[in-house]
Order: C-alpha cells, then structure tokens, then sequence
C-alpha cells in the first residue's frame, strides 16, 4: 500500500510547482475520512489539487461534488431540490443525488461564504456524516469535503464551528521566484494510472483501526497539547477542542498504516504542524513548539562526535520508561524500547546479542547498515529473545563457499523478526511463539522446527521451513528450491517446499513453490510440493509451479511420475503447474479436495489474483521473466536514508525521511 500511494503522489504531483506538501496534505486527509482546508489567493490551483485527488479515487458509485459558495448561494444549489411530488405530500425533502449528500469526495470553494442555511447543514455532515433530509437524519456516504477559501474567517464566531471542522489546515501561496521558471516547462495531462477504490479505503481503515500508539507517543501529544494551550492563551484565535484530539488520534494511526506501520512514531506525530494552527501567522510557532518536543526524542544512530542539527541527543523521560526499557547496554546506541530501539550497524553490535540480559531480554533492535561477516571465523550462537527489525539491511555471512550457520540459534516467546535480507544465512534453527515478516534468505528461512508461530511474507532459496511445523500460521511465502533432497540425510522422511511436516491446526495459505529438486531414491522419504500435513492442518490457495525434477544416475520413469503425483496432489488447495512433459503431469485427486492441475493457458496473474485471491496491489508481484508470481519484499524499494549532518544521524531524521507525508 505504501508504494501505491507514494506512486498516486507522484502522479499528483505531475505538471505543479511547489505544490507536494499541500497535495500530500490533501491526500491524507482523504485517506484518514477527514475534512482539509486549502487557504491561499487565487489562482494557486486549489481547485486544480482537489480535482485531482477526486480522479485518483475509484468511488464506483457516487463520486465528486464541487461548488462555489457565494452569499447569494441557496441551499438548493448544494444539498439539491425539493421534491415536488414529496411538497404534494405535505413532506419536506430533497432530491440528493447528484449533489453533496449523495457523494464520496466534496469541494466546496470559498466555504466560508457559505449563508446561515447552508453552514448549519454542512455542520453535521462535516462532523457527524449526517445530513437532515426533512424529518429523516440521512447517513452520507462523504469521505472527506476539501474546502477552499482565500481568506480565513478571522474574527467572525459564527464560523468557528465550521472551521473546527476540518483538522487539517493548509496555506498555499503562489509560485517563488526560484520556481517561476518551472511553470515555462510544457505539460501534457497524462491519463490516471494509478487510483484507489473503495476495497483500498477500507484495507486502509482496518489496518489502522489496529495500530498502536505507545505510552511515549500519547505523553508527547499531551504534553504538546498542553504547552500549545499555554502558548496561546492571550491569543483568542488559537484553541483547542476535545473533537480535535480525538480526529489528531485517528490521523496518527492512519500515518503508522499507510508507512506500512504497525506502531505510531515521532514522524507521525510531525503532522500535528498542519492540525493545531487556526490563524496562518501562527503556523510558524505551532511548528516550532512541536518540533522543540520532538528533539528531545532522537537519538544518533552512529557514533561519532558530531550532531545531527535536527535533533542532538535523546533526552528520554524516565517516568515514561520502564526499567527494563530505560537500560543503557554499553556499546550499543539507544535504550531499547519500540521508539528508541538498540541499533545494530556491524558485526560487533551483533556479538553483543550473545549476552541473554542483551539479546535475550525482550528488547526492541533496529539494523542500520549492512553487515558483511564473510570473514568471521567463529559464528555467533544467539538465543534471541526480543523484537529485531532488519531496517530492510542485510547480513551476509558466506564461510568457505557454504551456507552453514543461523543468524539466531533459536528465536523464543513473543519475538518479531522483520524486513531483513540474509545471504548465506537461514534465520534460526528454532522458532517458537514468534512472528517473522518480510525475511528474504537464498538458504533455508528455519533449518528446524517451528512451533506457535505467525511466519508471512518470506522468501527462501530452499526450503522454506526444513522441520516439523506446529500450531502455526504461514502466509503469503516463497519458495524457490535449488536442493539435493535426501531423506536420510535430513533425519526425517518427509519434505515439503513450505514445510517438512504440518501438525497441530497449522494453517497454510497463498504460498508458491517452485524451483529444482534433486531426489537420491536410496534415501528412501515421500516429498510433497508444499508439506505433509495431518487432518487438524490446512492448506489453502497455495500453488506448486513449473519443477525441474531429477532423481541422479538411477533415473526411473514410474518412480519420478510417482513422485510428481505426490507433488500435484500433495495436500494442496490447488495447483498451478506449468510442465513442459505431458506425462509428468499431475493427476487430480477425486473431488478436488486436495489440489488439481492448472492448464497452462490459465498460469497467469488473473488467475492468482481473482480465483486463489492473491494480493497483488501489496503483497505479491508478476515476474514476466520467471513467469510466476514474486513477492514485493516491504524491505526492498525502502526511501533511502538521509546523509546525516555532521557524524551522526538521528532517529528522529530517519523516520520522518521513511514517512510518506513528510
């Protein structure tokens, strides 16, 4: 979803001058269900952003409503009307459609001029998403209104309300003098690509509805709200309202959503700059104010004498912080908690992991650069207990040419891994109770067994899961075999491209194998595309794609097809199979119960996409070269990090460059 929007504000952004921080601007409020304030004179192309925006949405029905409010305007001309057969009726009402009840996005310019009759509907449907049809209270389907005024309502009351309303506030100004050679370039209007529909509004909302705001996060907005109180308090145009912390709430999770977000961070909370300003001459004092509270918690992410200029050292309030969570680990930046993680940027800081009161403690761990242990003689052993995100780095370690070592020996209860890439490396050789998203390994993901975990989103160069998986949930997982599979030798009789053995109510779904294999039939074992499971464990819309299969010098036709029919119908949902020999071909079981055969014609993105439900607007991809699906590793195409200003770079500095609105 990150990378949509980020295309959709490239689209946007086409052809305008200077106008990125108030499309972004206008953008989120959409996204966030709220309602946005463009203020600047004419002709800087207020009206031009909001019809933009309205063709990116993909509304299906209801769609844009726009008007220009003049004091002389009725209300006819905004909420339609009246119905004449309705009036015969003795009854009140508006025919809506067409006009602002009836739509998902609104503009309404120069809103402030709106007439009594016309603000008083408007306050309910801006707030509530309401509007009162005669004696009937109409839900309305509005998404957000963009409002547009060349002037703010300063001084007069009765607009207060309305202009409460819209959380986000934005000034808009004409073109600077550096810029003014830019509006000679010639531009063509280029068709919409990239658009979001109403099932995107909606991914949006539930995966916001289900972020976290910690501790440190709410205490920093409080203690802004209160100083902003204390700023302002000879100034009777600044105020703020109980409504607007509730909607500044809402919006902070819908940031940490579309960042790809699970947990609101201090870049989310840099917008506040656009929502706690009334008067545009206090725009400058309200960014100031949050910005000074927001140095203070940033820490420098290398070592180093210098200072990042935006913010210079962290200064954490221990009232805020556990004890566990306020420990300084000496060698290691940071204190170890969600928003101020330990970080790790060299093999050095990794050794560090093998103390279990470090590296097994239940810590938060961020990685900031790649790490090239190619040259380390002795591996680590790491019994990893804590929350490890790769940063979208990577660790390589290629000892002798072969890939022999886990990053982790084991990862215990309640860890996370996340958007890391291993080379030469599986992630851990035992996995228990933890969640592991977005890894990419050319080896194993675990050389070993797996129990109560949550895995989505992995790539492996083999086997993804070598071992017996129990109680566990995979998702959304590659496998792309390059393997000598012998049964002896792997200690157990059964394999599978996702998993060795399911038991336990595993659950496995949208996952693709494909690759090569290797058998040595002395070694005896059954190999199934995906796993052997028992009859508590499912397999659903996952997909065994185009194998190449040998089995050495003792080559035997009846043994390689019954091999290949264990795969075609190996406890599978169903199959895709792209083969080139016809009498390899898998063989349907009875019913269907277990997977069929895919004809070739059929082996494309539609299928995936519309019969096996796959998502390819963010988890998975098309390789036109490979032919198959691939997946949209959220570590790869990651914003790159800002060159620090001095030595040092702070956290602060690199979650606001990670963040798409900032």
């Amino acid at each position: 979803m990150k990378t949509r929007i980020q295309a959709l504000l490239n689209q946007l952004n086409d052809g305008l001058v200077e106008r990125e921080s108030v499309i972004r601007l206008a953008l989120l409020a959409v996204l966030a269900g709220e309602n946005v304030i463009l203020v600047g004179p004419p002709g800087t192309g207020k009206s031009l952003i909001a019809r933009r925006i309205a063709a990116s949405l993909d509304g299906g029905e209801g769609g844009h409503f726009e008007y220009l409010l003049t004091k002389f305007s009725t209300p006819e001309e905004i909420f339609g009307p009246l119905s004449i057969s309705e009036l015969k009726a003795d009854r009140f009402r508006r025919n809506t459609a067409g006009y602002l009840p009836s739509v998902k996005l609104a503009f309404l310019d120069e809103v402030f001029k709106a007439s009594s009759s016309i603000l008083n509907s408007l306050l309910t449907i801006l707030n509530e998403r309401r509007y009162h049809n005669g004696t009937e209270a109409m839900e309305v389907p509005l998404r957000a209104l963009i409002g547009a005024s060349n002037e703010l309502p300063v001084g007069q009351d009765e607009l207060n309300a309305l202009y409460d309303r819209f959380l986000l506030r934005g000034f808009v100004d004409y073109v600077s003098d550096d810029g003014l050679l830019r509006l000679f370039a010639p531009h063509v209007d280029k068709p919409v690509e990239v658009r979001l529909n109403d099932d995107d509004l909606q991914t949006i909302q539930d995966r916001s509805a289900r972020v976290e705001i910690p501790q440190e996060i709410a205490e920093l907005v409080q203690r802004i709200w209160i100083e902003h109180k204390a700023t302002f308090k000879e100034d009777n145009r600044e105020s703020l309202s109980d409504r607007r912390l509730r909607k500044v709430i809402k919006l902070l999770r819908v940031s940490a959503a579309t960042n790809g977000r699970e947990c609101v961070d201090y870049s989310d909370v840099l917008l506040l700059k656009d929502c706690l300003w009334n008067h545009h001459d206090n725009k400058g004092k309200v960014a100031e104010l949050i910005l000074n509270r927001l140095r203070a918690h940033s820490v420098a992410t290398s070592g180093g004498g210098g200072a990042d200029m935006l913010a210079p050292a962290i200064q954490a309030d221990s009232a805020a912080l556990s004890p566990r969570q306020a420990l300084a680990v000496k060698g290691l930046s940071g204190s170890g908690s969600k928003l101020d993680p330990f970080l790790i940027a060299s093999y050095e800081d990794l050794e560090r992991l093998t103390d279990a009161d470090v590296g097994g403690a239940g810590f938060h761990f961020r990685q900031t650069a790649d790490i090239d242990c190619s040259d380390i003689a002795v591996w680590l052993k790491v019994r990893f207990r804590g929350h490890y995100d790769g940063g979208g780095h990577a660790v390589t370690y290629r000892h002798n040419g072969k890939a022999a070592h886990a990053l982790f020996d084991a990862i215990l209860d309640d860890s996370g891994i996340s958007d890391l890439v291993l080379h030469g490396l599986c992630l851990t050789r035992q996995a228990e109770g933890a969640s592991i998203a977005r890894i990419s390994t050319d080896v194993e993901l675990v050389r070993g067994n797996v129990r109560n975990c949550v895995i989505s989103s992995c790539q492996s160069g083999s086997f993804l899961l070598s071992g017996d998986v129990a109680a566990s949930r995979i998702s959304d997982c590659l496998a792309v075999l390059n393997s000598k599979w012998n049964a002896k030798d792997a200690g157990r009789d059964t394999g599978g491209g996702i998993a060795g053995g399911l038991k336990d109510g595993c659950v496995v779904e949208r996952c693709f194998v494909t690759g090569e294999l290797s058998f040595d039939i002395g070694g005896g074992g059954d190999f199934a595309g995906v796993g052997k499971k028992d009859g508590s464990s499912s397999i659903k819309q996952c997909a065994l794609a185009k194998f190449e299969m040998s089995t050495g010098s003792r080559f035997g036709a009846f043994l390689l097809n019954n091999r290949f029919r264990r795969i075609a119908a190996g406890n599978m949902d169903h199959l895709a199979q792209n083969v080139a020999w016809n009498e390899f071909l898998g063989i349907d079981e009875p019913g269907g119960g277990d997977g069929k055969t895919l004809d070739e014609a059929l082996y494309k993105q539609s299928y995936f996409e519309n019969s096996l439900h796959w998502d390819f607007a963010t988890t998975w991809q098309w390789d036109a070269k490979e032919n198959r699906p691939a997946l949209r590793m959220q570590s790869q195409g990651r914003a790159a990090e800002p060159v620090a200003r001095g030595d040092s770079l702070s956290l602060f500095a690199q979650q606001v460059a990670d963040n798409i609105w900032l």
